[in-house]
Parts: C-alpha cells; structure tokens; sequence
C-alpha cells in the first residue's frame, strides 16, 4: 500500500517520549547469541541485534565516512581531492573482487542489476530520480560545485538568491551535499541491496542458502549502523529525534544520563524487523523475510521528513550558521543544501504516492 510508509512515518514523528527504551549489548563478531544489558544506550549500544557472523571489518565503511568529513571541514582544495579519493577508491572498508570496497563504488554497483537483484527502495528512487546513479551523481556535483542532470531531483550547486544578492556555493554548502548523499542516500542504499541478495538466497530445508543469507543480512547490518555509531543513516534518527523532542526514554541507572538523543523510534523499529528477518532467514521462510524488509523501508522516512521540516523553517526563518571567517559570502549554504538533502531523501516517497506534489516540492 502506497501510504502505509507515512501512516508509520508520521506515527514515529510524534511518538511520545515516555516509552522506555530498552537497550542490549551489541556484538558484530558472532560471538553470542545475545542478553539483556539493562544500561543507558550507548554509541557502542544498539537495539538487541547478534550477528550471527563476523562483519566488523564490514561495520569499518563509516571510518570512511569520517574521515571525508573531517577533509571536509579544512575546507581547501587539497583536503577535498584527499577526501574525493577516499570515496573513489576507499581506505577502511573490507576486499570485494580483489578492491577495497569503495562508496562510490556502492552506488556504481547498482547498475549491475537486474530483475529480483533490485532492492525495492532502489525502485522508488529511480522511478523518481530516473537513474541508478543518482546517489553518486548528486555526490560528484557536491565535489566539483556543478549540476546534476537527471529526469527529477536535480540540484545546482553553482549560486542562489539571497535577498538582493547573489550568492555563489563554496564549501559549505557543496560539503552538506556530498556527505550527506554518502551518509543518506548512498550507503543506505547499499543496505538494502544485501537485504535483498539474503532474501534471495533464504530458502526452505536448504541449511546452506540459510547461512549465506544469513552473512549477507549481517552485513546490511554492519552498513547500517557503522562501527562507531555515529556517521551513517543509524545516527541521522537520532539527532532528528532530538531536534523534535520525540527521543525514547533510557532505563533509569543512577548516576547515568536519563535521555539518550540516539534511542530514536526509527532505530527501534527498524531493528525490530532486523531481528525479524534474521528469525526467518534461519527457517527458511523468504515471505517472512521480504515482509521485514518491506517494514525497514517505511521505517527509514521518518528522519527524512523531520529533517525536511527543520530546514524548511529555519530557511523560512533565516535562522542561519554565521559566515566563516575566512571564507565569506557563505550565508545560508548549509541550511540550503542540507535542506536539499533531506528532501531528495523523502521525495522518492512523495514521488510514489503523488507525482504531481512531488514536483511542487522541488
């Protein structure tokens, strides 16, 4: 049902917070089966997932991301190319066909696919950007300060209007671009597609398939979250949580902070049918499976949506960062190209229920 994700979206926005929030220890390496850690959440905690294998070399994506965003914030020319060659060609991530595993590389892969290979979330956005490179498109605009050129969704990162004046993209808001399509639309995406090759694989009285799509379910994990916790799309639900007061309460410890701004309903929701799917993938019950997929997807606009309202108003409002000091004439950049990102994360959504509002949003 084409509305079903914004009935869960909008359920998970206004959620109240004084549901408790229930946190396990979390192991990535496939050595437990899993126990009750009644503590206050933690970067290092998440929400009662045991992989079954080891993917915490696959978890290490994120340092990847970390370090293109701390090239990032020195803001030359020479910290971009080192960060641009980080995304071409990786550093952290694990070997895949003798390559170290690259996020340009994740979008790139998409183009390979064909028929039950498509992830379905990768359907919506193309059905609205119109292509498969969109994520890598929007990227390489952010570092090279042009254009995109695709059917919908396009952005320019050459100049806006402001007022009276013009204003010409810098780094600021060129920086907002390209990390938050490897963040947001990127390695996302990149999930999805070992959530739909487990789902492939799972098949009944076939212990064999089971294990591999077990692996592969695992490590759409690992892309989920991260090693740390704190750069990927897992993190983005949590500051958004924060911003609009909907944050799950932690179990009480004394001496231990109450609220933890990463306990966000997305989060909760989406791993509660992570552990579903990991449930039936060792049944061998694929209806199951695509069923928990379908749940995760609806699950991942909410953090799009908020994120949309929050820079929507502060653009409105002019509630702008204060300009650089050493490199002027960036007012409003970030909150623009932000903003942007928040709505390319959401229009694939809107596209589907309603072409003719999607393209009164751009």
């Amino acid at each position: 049902m084409k509305f079903s994700s914004f009935v869960l979206s909008a359920a998970l926005i206004v959620q109240q917070t004084n549901a408790k929030c229930v946190t396990y220890e979390n192991v990535y390496d496939g050595s437990k089966s899993g126990r009750n850690i009644k503590t206050p959440p933690r970067p290092d905690k998440t929400m009662g997932y045991y992989s079954t294998n080891n993917v915490t070399a696959e978890a290490k994506i994120d340092l990847d991301v970390s370090e293109i965003g701390k090239l990032f914030d020195g803001e030359t020319d020479g910290n971009w190319n080192l960060a641009k060659g980080i995304y071409e060609v990786g550093k952290n991530g694990v070997e895949e066909n003798g390559n170290t595993l690259s996020i340009e590389s994740m979008s790139l892969a998409l183009n390979a696919l064909n028929g039950k290979e498509i992830p379905k979330l990768l359907k919506k956005y193309v059905d609205y950007f119109g292509t498969r490179t969109y994520g890598s498109d929007i990227v390489s605009a952010g570092f090279l300060g042009g254009a995109t050129s695709m059917e919908r969704g396009n952005i320019d990162l050459t100049s806006f209007e402001s007022g009276a004046e013009t204003v010409t993209y810098g780094f600021k808001g060129r920086e907002e671009v390209s990390k938050k399509g490897i963040q947001y639309l990127i390695t996302p995406m990149y999930m999805h597609l070992k959530l739909t090759e487990a789902a492939n694989l799972v098949e009944k009285n076939d212990d064999v398939a089971n294990e591999a799509a077990q692996l592969l379910w695992d490590t759409a994990v690992a892309y989920f979250t991260g090693s740390e916790f704190n750069v990927l799309v897992y993190a983005l639900a949590g500051k958004r949580c924060k911003n609009f007061g909907t944050c799950l309460v932690a179990e009480e410890v004394p001496g231990s902070e109450k609220d933890y701004d990463g306990c966000a309903p997305t989060n909760v929701e989406i791993f509660k049918h992570l552990k579903y799917g990991q449930k039936y993938i060792k049944k061998g019950k694929k209806k199951n499976v695509d069923k928990a997929i379908d749940r995760i997807i609806d699950a991942m606009l909410p953090p799009f949506m908020q994120g949309t309202l929050r820079y929507s108003y502060k653009i409105g409002k002019g509630l702008y960062e204060p300009e650089g000091v050493n490199i002027p004439n960036q007012v409003g950049q970030k909150e623009r190209a932000e903003g942007f990102m928040f709505v390319a994360g959401a229009l694939p959504f809107v596209h589907e229920c309603s072409p003719k509002l999607a393209k009164k949003v751009v």
